[in-house]
């Protein structure tokens, strides 16, 4: 699912509604990168890995885009590549939840005879990711 907003609070949301959907966020929150506490918090709280994505490299850029306060709470950040940055998300995303996966199977806790499928789709409009069990 995709999903852009220029409102705080609307972003805030939608990542808290992640939380019991989805089994990754990636995120180019933009200007509210280096300056939202609210987003920041929102992110801290969900329990799914979090790539922090922008078209730019930041560090190229003005002083104050240097500091992110998504960072911390992201597993990665991938930034500079322009838009193939969120096909580069996609399939950092995939390759951790396989990992994260397969270390569950070492560990017991998906058996054997358990169901798990990843995929990754690229149609006309858009890139589906989803992870079952």
């Amino acid at each position: 699912v995709f999903y852009q907003s220029n409102i705080e609070g609307e972003i805030v949301n939608k990542i808290q509604d992640s939380r019991n959907d989805f089994d990754g966020l990636i995120i180019n929150a933009g200007g509210y990168t280096h300056t939202s506490v609210a987003i920041h918090d929102a992110l801290k709280i969900i329990k799914i890995p979090i790539i922090e994505l922008h078209i730019s490299n930041i560090y190229n850029r003005e002083e104050f885009r240097h500091k992110s306060l998504i960072s911390k709470v992201a597993k990665g950040v991938i930034c500079g590549f322009g838009s193939n940055g969120y096909v580069m998300a996609l399939d950092a995303m995939k390759k951790y939840i396989e990992n994260e996966i397969a270390k569950r199977i070492v560990n017991n806790e998906i058996k054997k005879n358990d169901s798990v499928s990843i995929s990754h789709k690229k149609n006309e409009s858009s890139l589906e990711f989803s992870v079952s069990s």
